[in-house]
């Protein structure tokens, strides 16, 4: 049985879709069998969660939801005290929620694979699941291959705390929970560091690198590829896990862009693309035919 794990804050009512993508893409790829644990808050709706369940049993899969506001209640509470507004309104309280996954999880469940909700597994998981941790808490894939970026651009690097070379990113990771469970005093200081400096600004990310960047494995990058970079290469769809990390990656209606169609898709096989999906993307596409039209006018005036 492969364990993953995704985090859910659905206060915009949005974020349900895309964890329900990633985790089709799953199914669609993967032959063994699978159990899926949504970490949530309070924000989850009941029409959200059936679609969910409705998926799993699509494909005679299994997903199971674990209310982290209510079984790490003391751990979300010193989050939301200790953090300024403006992190909790640009990350939302999902963010953190990964860093619970070793108490929110059964115990008997001893390793897990975390995908973030913007992810397309274009593999067979399985690939992913045989990885031996022997006893690192966790395996991902390097933030960026050329050190000399990845100093200019993250703070713990230039604060000497992470060397560049070791610093990873969290958003796919396999976690060996039992290591974790034995770690949570360790990662309650790595939380308390970040709330004590503020300028290490990718939060939940860098305190697993602040606690864990000289004991992880290294994974090999197919196994968290960013779409905007293999764009910006040219590179064509494989069989690998594409993580439409940032705004450079984002969505579109291009049918040229090979990216665009792999999300789109997935996307159309889930109960979330419905009529009314359709004529928001009308409504879409015909604002941006009106402010196209009024700019040539702008530009012909």
């Amino acid at each position: 049985m492969i364990h993953i794990v995704y985090v859910l804050n659905d206060k915009s009512r949005c974020y349900s879709k895309f964890v329900g993508v990633s985790m089709l893409s799953i199914f669609e790829n993967t032959n063994a069998d699978v159990t899926v644990h949504i970490l949530h808050d309070n924000t989850l709706t009941n029409d959200n969660r059936d679609k969910f369940s409705y998926i799993a049993g699509r494909y005679n899969q299994r997903v199971v939801f674990h209310n982290v506001e209510e079984t790490c209640a003391s751990e979300i509470e010193k989050i939301t005290a200790g953090f300024s507004k403006e992190i909790l309104e640009r990350f939302s309280i999902a963010t953190f929620l990964r860093l619970f996954a070793a108490k929110a999880i059964p115990k008997n469940i001893l390793k897990v694979i975390y995908l973030d909700s913007d992810t397309i597994i274009n593999l067979d998981l399985a690939e992913m699941w045989r990885v031996d941790l022997g006893d690192k808490p966790l395996a991902a894939v390097l933030e960026w291959e050329d050190t000399r970026v990845s100093q200019y651009g993250l703070t713990l690097c230039r604060a000497g705390l992470v060397k560049p070379e070791d610093y990873f990113n969290a958003g796919i990771t396999i976690m060996n929970l039992a290591r974790l469970r034995q770690e949570e005093k360790r990662i309650g200081g790595g939380i308390q560091f970040i709330i004590n400096n503020p300028q290490h600004h990718l939060v939940d990310q860098d305190i697993l690198n602040y606690c864990f960047s000289t004991e992880y494995l290294k994974l090999p990058s197919k196994f968290n590829t960013w779409v905007y970079r293999e764009r910006r290469a040219g590179r064509k769809i494989e069989r690998k896990i594409y993580h439409y990390i940032s705004q450079a990656s984002s969505l579109g209606l291009d049918t040229q862009d090979d990216f665009h169609r792999l999300y789109w898709e997935y996307f159309a096989k889930t109960p979330w693309f419905s009529a009314e999906t359709i004529l928001n993307l009308g409504t879409g596409l015909r604002q941006l035919f009106i402010e196209r039209q009024n700019l040539l006018v702008h530009v012909s005036a």
